[in-house]
């Protein structure tokens, strides 16, 4: 059955808990308990980890939930930030362990800027100070899992 959330009219395939766009919650909120706060009804889900929180614990931004926990997190419509440099070749490389570890991944700002900055082509400097940083953004729900697959990476596991 194909509906839509009442919230962000988002088209949903399936008969679902809660909207995976904006994190609506589509059943009754007792049902849903707060992942934090145990005897609290849930409110909201939150996008990046699907787990229900209360009104105390609910992140809000741009009609969309969020826990405690992913709060800060960028996210671009289905997409979430998991990496940004300064340094084109160190982003490649991130972007290159996600995919091989079969992440969804889109990269943005890859492109050399053509600027000069302090006479610095474009190098990890001029593309700071024109904040055109190098970004990886993989789907919502795979966030968690990526981040831990560059913390891996980082620490040479």
């Amino acid at each position: 059955m194909n509906t839509a959330c009442p919230s962000c009219d988002t088209k949903l395939a399936e008969d679902p808990d809660f909207c995976p766009y904006c994190g609506h919650l589509l059943i009754d909120g007792t049902e849903a308990h707060c992942k934090n706060h145990s005897t609290k009804a849930g409110v909201g889900v939150c996008i990046i980890c699907a787990e229900p929180v209360c009104d105390s614990c609910a992140v809000r931004r741009k009609g969309r939930t969020f826990c405690p926990e992913h709060g800060n997190v960028h996210v671009e419509r289905e997409w979430a930030l998991v990496y940004e440099s300064s340094d084109i070749s160190d982003a490649e490389l991130a972007k290159e362990v996600l995919t091989e570890a079969g992440f969804t991944v889109v990269g943005r700002d890859f492109t050399p800027i053509g600027y000069v900055w302090d006479g610095a082509g474009d190098s990890a400097f001029s593309r700071s100070n024109l904040n055109k940083r190098a970004k990886i953004f993989v789907h919502l729900q795979e966030y968690d899992p990526a981040t831990e697959a560059l913390n891996e990476w980082a620490a040479g596991k």
